[in-house]
């Protein structure tokens, strides 16, 4: 399965965010977010793959080839503006991963983000296994204001709804009040006492 997510170029400082707590629905429409998921043909998987109501799903043999036909029509409606690529603490094998399914972007990209480096900056936590290791993705969802309804269901995730939450979670940290009270990073659930002691 594989995920993408984009975010036209506007100024997001000139808008406030919705209240909070608030649904990932609501901030797709608010920001134009276009997103596909996209479903690998013969790949097997235990568990059904969860919905993705925010954008199109795609189930193919060739993820590549479409995720290609995608981004050149995303390049021709925005032409002139600067690509971003954004991930969530992407790993080492991950960025030739998808410089392999997608390398006429990867020579346009303008820069990158890893938005859990944004989320360090800009949050605060009281606990210190979450300042020392990447913080997981649904629990700087919860931090920063979504819905519960939005939460990922654990050991259930789907690659379309991470890559647009990982976009939100971006917007959200960009909108957020400097002056205003820092955002404090908590977790989901507790802690179990073997993850304690690591």
């Amino acid at each position: 399965m594989r995920g993408l997510a984009v975010l036209p170029s506007i100024d997001i400082r000139l808008s406030a965010f919705s209240p909070l707590p608030f649904e990932t629905q609501e901030i797709v429409k608010r920001y134009q977010i276009e997103s596909y998921c996209f479903y690998i043909d013969g790949r097997s998987r235990r568990k059904p793959h969860p919905p993705f109501p925010f954008g199109s799903t795609l189930k193919t043999a060739n993820p590549g080839e479409e995720m290609k036909d995608i981004i050149d029509t995303i390049k021709q409606r925005h032409a002139g503006k600067d690509i971003i690529l954004v991930g969530w603490h992407p790993h080492p094998r991950e960025l030739p991963a998808i410089q392999a399914f997608a390398p006429s972007l990867f020579q346009e990209i303008a820069g990158w983000v890893d938005v859990v480096d944004v989320t360090r900056q800009i949050c605060i936590s009281n606990q210190e296994d979450l300042t020392k290791t990447w913080p997981p993705l649904g629990d700087v969802m919860l931090s920063v204001g979504f819905s519960e309804n939005c939460l990922p269901q654990r050991f259930c995730h789907g690659a379309g709804s991470d890559a647009i939450h990982t976009i939100i979670v971006l917007v959200r940290l960009l909108t957020c009040d400097p002056d205003g009270p820092p955002i404090e990073l908590r977790r989901r659930r507790q802690l179990k006492q073997w993850q304690q002691k690591q």
